[in-house]
């Protein structure tokens, strides 16, 4: 009998320990606030980079019907849309980390985008997966001498189907023309 009690007092502190241990971290999860300022801040910064632009769930936003999508991490995770998720076919689809991960952009028309408008710092990854044999082209970005004048000159180009999880030593990859 006295093995019974010792038995289950010693079940009952471990579950006591686990229930210890897990309550204030799904309690964080849920109960603070901080991430979901963190992102509505990101949201907001997007939106006003590029006016025009609509959100379209808690971390998207669209822009031109559709034609740009960026999917946006909360501030310091790594999680969600990161890690080269499925990219649709038809799609550009654009990383502001390598490999993969940050915030991704989803472009689906013909059109050029300056991406630090549209909420990521720079293209660092991307997956071409637009119809086979359209290319898009990586651009940067420089400075005339004469004009004192930003124009975009191109880096590389991208033929569907391609991927590449780096920017290619391109550091300031910041626009690109899709299709």
């Amino acid at each position: 009998m006295k093995l019974k009690r010792v038995m289950v007092s010693g079940l009952a502190a471990a579950a006591l320990c686990i229930v210890a241990a897990v309550l204030p971290a799904a309690a964080g999860a849920a109960g603070n606030p901080s991430g979901d300022v963190g992102l509505r801040h990101e949201i907001d910064r997007m939106l006003h980079g590029r006016p025009g632009g609509r959100q379209i769930s808690s971390n998207q936003v669209s822009w031109d019907g559709g034609a740009a999508v960026v999917t946006v991490l909360p501030p310091g995770s790594t999680a969600v849309a990161s890690g080269y998720m499925p990219c649709s076919y038809g799609h550009l689809c654009a990383w502001d980390q390598a490999n993969g991960y940050g915030h991704r952009a989803d472009f689906v028309r013909c059109v050029f985008w300056d991406v630090r408008t549209i909420g990521l710092a720079r293209i660092a990854s991307y997956n071409n997966n637009q119809t086979t044999n359209t290319i898009a082209t990586m651009k940067g970005q420089a400075l005339d001498p004469e004009t004192h004048r930003y124009y975009w000159y191109p880096q590389y180009p991208s033929t569907a189907w391609d991927l590449s999880p780096t920017d290619k030593g391109f550091t300031a990859t910041y626009g690109v023309q899709v299709c």
